[in-house]
């Protein structure tokens, strides 16, 4: 595979995480949420953990979207 794809795949998969880590990591900030969270404080998301775990499987998705896609232009 010629090294500018595979830089190319690389910053996909820098881009992906990093700008899934912020919103992940909102979520669970101190905030003024309507109501406690499920882990008892009031954090930006009242959903909390809840919404950071479906934020982490959602980037985890997308990664694996990335390698098939990485995998069928190496055949």
């Amino acid at each position: 595979m010629a090294t500018w794809i595979k830089s190319l795949f690389n910053l996909i998969y820098f881009a992906t995480i990093l700008g899934m880590l912020f919103p992940t990591i909102m979520t669970l900030l101190p905030g003024d949420a309507s109501k406690p969270n499920q882990v008892g404080y009031v954090s930006k998301c009242s959903f909390a953990p809840w919404s950071t775990l479906s934020l982490v499987a959602i980037t985890l998705l997308l990664i694996g979207i990335v390698y098939v896609i990485q995998r069928s232009i190496v055949k």
